[in-house]
């Protein structure tokens, strides 16, 4: 990456708190950002999943040594457009072993939709392979927190499996997720 998109890139390392679990954010979601993530996600540039996260990936993986990743899901038929799971794609990254456990089964784009219909979206998740958060520590991740309804959805549904811990870590949030 050149020094110029590492300067244009600000990282703005946060501390927030979705249902009282705590989460982290690296960026602000500003333009800049927003455009990253759109050229990836919307427009299947791939190789932009090397961006997100470096040149953090040795100390995130450190920090969360020990946690297993649940990301959250994109609708399959997307992932399938795309020809990844944009989310999957991001913190493959780390040096955290991945639990494919969370299930979107229905086409439904949070973007467009109203901030009380965001709300619904647990209806439109489901886990699999509970067992597999038994006393285990979950590092729930995604790419972008707006009203943090996705985010309680899966907290939710991975609660049942009785992990140990659960932590959040999220590429972006806006400015509708207050710091803790």
């Amino acid at each position: 990456m050149c020094n110029s998109c590492l300067n244009e890139r600000k990282t703005h390392f946060q501390k927030f708190r979705i249902d009282g679990i705590k989460a982290y954010s690296i960026y602000d979601y500003d333009e800049y950002i927003q455009g990253v993530i759109y050229t990836f996600k919307v427009c299947g540039d791939y190789e932009l999943h090397k961006l997100f996260l470096f040149p953090f990936e040795k100390e995130i993986s450190l920090f969360f040594k020990g946690y297993k990743i649940v990301p959250i899901p994109s609708f399959k038929g997307d992932d399938i457009k795309r020809g990844f799971n944009h989310v999957f794609a991001i913190f493959k990254r780390l040096d955290l072993e991945i639990l494919d456990i969370l299930e979107k089964t229905k086409d439904i784009k949070q973007v467009d939709v109203s901030g009380e219909k965001r709300k619904e979206i647990y209806k439109h998740l489901k886990v699999n392979k509970l067992e597999l958060v038994n006393s285990q520590k979950i590092l729930i991740v995604d790419d972008i927190v707006t009203t943090g309804s996705t985010l309680k959805a899966a907290i939710k549904l991975i609660k049942e499996g009785k992990p140990k811990s659960i932590k959040i870590l999220v590429i972006a949030k806006t400015i509708n997720i207050k710091q803790n």
